[in-house]
């Protein structure tokens, strides 16, 4: 199995907007590409030790279904979107 974590932060312009944009486009993804097993999107609760906006959390069964999903034209439609409000994007995948 594999983790697929994105960590974001936004551009302060329209931030709450954006993120629930975010959150909806990203959660409906399930529902049209099949290689997703899980997929979460949640915000930061801002506190004093938060660094960051917004959190992805994506379950594959493998790195093939990870890269389907990444390649999926409609998870593109909405990198392309995520790309104009964001400011910082950290990724990482693990076996687990």
């Amino acid at each position: 199995m594999i983790k697929h974590i994105v960590i974001l932060n936004l551009k302060e312009e329209n931030k709450i907007k954006n993120s629930k944009i975010i959150k909806k486009k990203l959660e409906a993804l399930k529902n049209t590409i099949p290689e997703i097993l899980m997929i979460s999107v949640n915000f930061s609760i801002k506190n004093v030790y938060t660094n960051s906006d917004l959190i992805l959390e994506c379950e594959f069964k493998n790195m093939d279904d990870l890269e389907k999903y990444q390649s999926n034209f409609e998870h593109l439609e909405v990198v392309n979107f995520i790309k104009n409000v964001v400011t910082q994007r950290f990724c990482i995948e693990y076996e687990f």
